[in-house]
């Protein structure tokens, strides 16, 4: 059996394979030792991989449209919808008028917009609308 150089325990794997073969090697035959050592190497490498790459899913952004809220999407659709601040409010559940144009101002400063026309736009070019048709003027005053 050979002696672990200093590059084998510069890592992990090199710590394990060490480790496991210089106790292995006194109760089981030298190269299956080494073998055992060998698999476990593996089996800790693939663990911090996985590990590592479990830490960047979660730094992956959980807001993929733009850096918009679920809420703030819903309300970029009822914006292309042609709704206005007063009917989202209502579609949400009840909430302000002031409540549905803040969330409207959030959406233009995040999109860099400066309309609402902008918003159903950008609205429409990702999907949100489905096969949903844009309100009518129905004798109502313009969306604010």
């Amino acid at each position: 059996m050979r002696n672990a150089g200093l590059s084998e325990l510069a890592d992990p794997a090199g710590i394990a394979v060490a480790a496991i073969t210089a106790a292995g090697a006194r109760l089981v035959q030298p190269s299956l030792a080494v073998a055992i050592a060998a698999g476990v190497a593996v089996l800790v490498v693939k663990s911090v991989a996985a590990a590592a790459l479990a830490g960047r899913a979660a730094r992956v952004p959980a807001r993929p449209m733009g850096g918009l809220t679920r809420t703030e999407v819903e309300v970029a659709r009822l914006v292309a919808l042609g709704l206005s601040n007063k009917e989202i409010a209502t579609r949400l559940g009840g909430r302000s008028e002031r409540t549905a144009d803040s969330h409207v101002q959030h959406i233009l400063d995040k999109l860099g917009f400066r309309s609402r026309s902008q918003i159903a736009v950008w609205a429409s070019e990702h999907g949100l609308l489905g096969d949903a048709k844009p309100a009518r003027d129905e004798g109502r005053s313009a969306p604010k």
